[in-house]
């Protein structure tokens, strides 16, 4: 998975705070409770009708059981990415809500289980172990089932520290970063190996750049997504900035930062329940946007390819201008001009090279889209296709890994076109372990 957006609204002591619910909540409160989350989520899936720059393989919610109940099987049933809370509430020690918390995850199959660990290295040994334990019990477990986990690391000061440090922003500055590898470390020498890390974030890249090299050192296939901690926008733009320029660092969990201020307008009847939904789904947009502008500023991103013959070059040129208008970086291998004595597999073959020796994607043309893509195929490491629609477009993606896509400058209509390109960029592998299987006995083929 090369990217990953999570709207986190799992909060329960703090989100009943936050809509004015009073502890413990009576029945009418819960209901209350309830129906907030489901604007929140309802707000999610806005931000997926909104733009075509993220669907639901690289986007997904964190929501509890407790207040998320409804929410959790619609996502399951709509197949979203969805992740299911572990933890119980408001400890500083980690301990599972629901004992039986097997049980759920096998009935419910979410794509991530996810936990919040407080751990400062620098804290009672005692209890840090007593949570490492627990927690690599859990990561072992979770190796045997279809659900990823998904590790949410807190490195609160101790007393010394904060008095040492004088405030908790020169804390977070000076000394967490270090803590924070510490810690990584000490947990995964317990057997506690996560698919995604949920890191608070740093304002330097270097702090940032450490704290990966420590992850990915214990498992390569590990990443990471920076949390919200509930900051202000302008901190958590901070974080999301330094992030994107690390290729590791596949997204965010940005929550309260995103949803708490609309909810209280709406709580205190200042905006409608329209407004509170749409204010939400525009935060959401707006930190998507800003991690994928500043990830293709700082980070040198290769171009996509395309290429055609004469028979594709009528399409090639519409499509060169949707990419422009997209702001999608792309580079035209040719032919430049039209001519009608050229052969496709002169440009098909100079994408492919340039495909599988960068490890980008590829559009090409021709008049059925079959030439090029049997021409393209030719080169190692290129799995070209040519879908017949936007859903085959989207399983070539999740289930093939497909790295280049074939269009037909006869059959295929030009906003169709448009469609299955923006849904062949944005569409991510699913990386499951039978389609990875498949695609390494692929990989071997191409040995013989």
């Amino acid at each position: 998975m090369s990217k990953l957006y999570i709207l986190p609204f799992d909060h329960r002591s703090s989100f009943l705070k936050i809509i004015g619910i009073p502890k413990p909540p009576n029945k009418q409160g819960i209901k209350t409770a309830k129906n907030y989350k489901k604007l929140v989520y309802h707000a999610y899936l806005n931000s997926l009708k909104k733009t075509n720059e993220i669907n639901k393989t690289n986007t997904g919610i964190l929501v509890d059981p407790w207040l998320g109940k409804d929410i959790l099987q619609d996502a399951k049933k709509k197949k979203l990415i969805f992740c299911y809370t572990l933890e119980k509430s408001g400890q500083q020690e980690f301990k599972f809500d629901q004992p039986d918390y097997k049980q759920h995850l096998q009935r419910l199959k979410p794509t991530y289980a996810k936990v919040l660990v407080r751990y400062n290295p620098q804290e009672d040994k005692t209890t840090n172990k007593r949570q490492a334990k627990r927690l690599a019990i859990l990561s072992n477990y979770l190796q045997t089932t279809p659900t990823k986990f998904l590790f949410e690391l807190l490195v609160p000061p101790t007393d010394k520290q904060l008095k040492r440090s004088k405030s908790k922003q020169s804390y977070d500055k000076k000394i967490r970063p270090a803590l924070t590898i510490k810690a990584i470390k000490e947990l995964q020498q317990t057997g506690v190996n996560p698919s995604i890390w949920k890191l608070e974030g740093t304002s330097s890249l270097k702090d940032l750049k450490k704290i990966t090299k420590q992850v990915i050192s214990f498992n390569p296939n590990s990443r990471i997504i920076i949390l919200g901690r509930g900051e202000s926008k302008q901190k958590a733009e901070q974080w999301i900035k330094v992030a994107a320029q690390i290729p590791e660092v596949i997204g965010f969990a940005v929550g309260r930062t995103i949803f708490q201020k609309p909810l209280e307008n709406y709580k205190n009847k200042k905006i409608s329940k329209t407004q509170a939904t749409t204010q939400i789904t525009n935060n959401f947009l707006h930190f998507i946007k800003l991690f994928e502008n500043e990830r293709k500023q700082k980070m040198k991103i290769p171009p996509i390819y395309i290429g055609s013959d004469h028979a594709g070059f009528k399409l090639k040129e519409k499509v060169k201008l949707y990419l422009i208008k997209k702001k999608i970086p792309f580079e035209d291998l040719g032919n430049l001009k039209f001519d009608p004595k050229d052969d496709y597999p002169d440009f098909a073959t100079k994408v492919a090279r340039k495909v599988a020796k960068e490890k980008t994607k590829g559009i090409l043309l021709c008049g059925s889209s079959l030439g090029v893509c049997i021409s393209a195929n030719k080169i190692k490491g290129i799995r070209a296709v040519s879908p017949y629609n936007n859903k085959e477009t989207t399983l070539s993606r999740t289930d093939d890994d497909a790295n280049i896509l074939c269009l037909s400058g006869w059959f295929t209509p030009v906003f169709t076109a448009f469609r299955m390109i923006n849904t062949f960029l944005n569409t991510e592998f699913s990386k499951s372990p039978r389609h990875q299987r498949r695609i390494n006995k692929i990989k071997k083929l191409e040995l013989k």
